[in-house]
């Protein structure tokens, strides 16, 4: 899995998720209205939306019988990308996160 940034506003801000499972890749970008032709125009709240929504997107896909007991590998990571996916999940996605409990 890697997440892709660009710079708005000197804030870095993910635009892209991709993952692959061997044999197909999924890429999942933030949905913007074709109409707006410029990021930095977008509300901060409304930019996080978009970004929650793409996150929320991808773990539905990956969070699936067929990837039961696959192991995610988070490429090139760092301290940033892996703070704003967590956030992203603990606050959006907790539903969808595929964690073994001793119930399962």
């Amino acid at each position: 899995m890697d997440l892709e940034t660009i710079t708005i506003n000197n804030t870095m801000v993910p635009y892209l998720l991709c993952w692959y499972e061997g044999k197909n890749s999924k890429s999942y970008f933030i949905n913007i209205p074709e109409e707006i032709k410029d990021l930095a125009l977008i509300p901060s709240d409304t930019l996080n939306k978009y970004i929650s929504d793409m996150i929320l997107d991808a773990m539905k896909d990956i969070c699936i019988r067929k990837y039961k007991n696959y192991r995610i590998y988070l490429h090139n990571f760092s301290k940033f990308e892996v703070y704003f996916l967590i956030q992203n999940l603990a606050a959006k996605a907790a539903r969808y996160l595929c964690v073994a409990t001793n119930d399962s």
